[in-house]
Formats: structure tokens, sequence, C-alpha cells
């Protein structure tokens, strides 16, 4: 599949998704992390995401801000976290694994979900992963969710294998299932495939 067929297919989970571009150019020139977030949040909300925001989706995970921490990573900082912003060219296929895999999984759950790792640089990666160089975390849009022991994990778990059966060859799903996680990716470099933890 090539990157312009990858695109494609993700805008056929949002129904022809807003164009990323057009919201990135209200961040200008700034510094500022918040006015990038604000940003993709907004782009976000035209994409029709219910349940997760920018800041969680670019925020590392609590070993990786330890990473980030000894690497000095001050600037990165925004309330408080070591956020990762995610590149312009991912906004889309982001928003897709949102709209199309980690809300219908959020609301089988009927439950808060912890989302960890959309985007984990390599420098970050290669130290708190075993997975090698062509790791979802560092290449294409993914997440780890952490589910609720409240909600029904039976039913997110099922949902998550239907999504990955009705969209695996198509969007190129990643799918790993643990008792109270979903690791869940599309266009993984490494290709379509499951496992467990």
């Amino acid at each position: 599949m090539t990157p312009a067929q990858r695109m494609a297919a993700t805008a056929r989970l949002l129904c022809n998704a807003p164009d990323p571009w057009e919201f990135a150019k209200t961040v200008g020139k700034s510094q500022d992390i918040g006015v990038f977030l604000g940003a993709l949040d907004d782009y976000f909300e035209a994409c029709g995401v219910e349940h997760f925001t920018a800041f969680e989706v670019c925020t590392m995970s609590s070993s990786s801000q330890d990473v980030a921490k000894r690497m000095k990573a001050d600037k990165s900082m925004h309330r408080g976290q070591y956020v990762e912003p995610l590149p312009i060219w991912l906004w889309q296929p982001m928003a897709a694994l949102l709209v199309g895999f980690c809300d219908p999984i959020r609301k089988a759950l009927g439950a808060p979900v912890t989302f960890r790792n959309g985007l984990r640089q390599w420098a970050v990666n290669q130290q708190v992963a075993s997975s090698g160089i062509m790791s979802d975390h560092p290449n294409t849009a993914c997440a780890d969710l952490d589910l609720s022991r409240d909600g029904d994990l039976d039913a997110a778990h099922r949902t998550a294998r239907a999504l990955y059966d009705l969209h695996g060859t198509t969007q190129g799903v990643s799918l790993g299932q643990g008792d109270t996680v979903i690791h869940i990716g599309i266009h993984s470099p490494m290709g379509h495939r499951k496992w467990t933890y």
C-alpha cells in the first residue's frame, strides 16, 4: 500500500476528514506546545473524535516521562508533563485510529480509558520497550489503551478483535491484548498482526 493509498484508507474511516494542514496553519510560528495541542484538538473535534484529547494523545507514559527527564527535554513540558507533539502528517491517521478504533473500544468498556504512547520517539522507545526500531510507537498512529477494571473488559476486547477482523487488511492493523491493556495501531511497519501479553 502506497502512502497515498494509506491516507485514502484513513480518510474513509473518517468520512472524508478535513485537511489537517489547514488546522496546523493556526499554530503559525508559536513556540507554545499548548497552541499546537489546541489546533490538534480542533482537528480531532472536526473529525468526530469523542473521548480523547490532543494532550493525552501526545503525553508520554510514566516510564517515558522518566527518560525525557533524564534527557532534559524541558522545552517539551506542558501542564507538568513531557509531551511528544504529533507530526502533522500523522494527524489524519491518528484521528482515524481514535474514531475507528479507540472510541468504539472506550464505548464498549463503558468506563474511562488511559491513552498512552500515541507517539514515542526512538530515543525514548529503545529505553522503555523491548520492541525494535520498527516498533509502531516511533513510526505510525498507535495507542496503548489502559482499561479501567470497573468497565466491561470482555466487551472491550471483543470490540477490539471485531475491529481487527473488519479493518485488519485495509488498515494494516496491529493488535496486542492483555488483561487490562490493548495496543492498537494502523499501517504498522511490521504489518497486519496480533498478539497477546
